[in-house]
Order: structure tokens, then sequence, then C-alpha cells
């Protein structure tokens, strides 16, 4: 992503191809990696469950 944006930035922003690896490239990053570090994905699936069932949620969304 750094090497993308950089050359984008040398080429005075006007090589689009490059600009748009850059924010597939971020996306990729934010959905891989920051989701996972993110509480998000351990707090929604008890979220979505009706009350009774809602601790096997939480354990399911832990094991994943």
């Amino acid at each position: 992503m750094v090497i993308c944006w950089a050359r984008f930035q040398e080429s005075g922003n006007t090589n689009m191809l490059l600009g748009r690896f850059t924010v597939g490239f971020m996306f990729l990053y934010l959905v891989r990696y920051a989701f996972i570090m993110n509480a998000f994905g351990y707090t929604y699936p008890s979220k979505i469950m009706t009350t009774p069932i809602r601790a096997a949620g939480n354990a399911v969304s832990f094991c994943t």
C-alpha cells in the first residue's frame, strides 16, 4: 500500500490505477486485519441473538 501511495504521489496524482490500488489495499487491511482487532467482531453476534441464547452467541463468536 505504501509503495502504491508513494508512486501515485510521484506521478503528480495522475496515475489513477495506483490510486485505486491504494484504496483497495486500505479496504483489504480494514476487512482482514482491523476487523479482527476491533470489538465489533466479538460483540455483534451476541447482540443479534435473543436474550435466552445470547450466551451461546457470545461463545460462538469467541470460538470463531
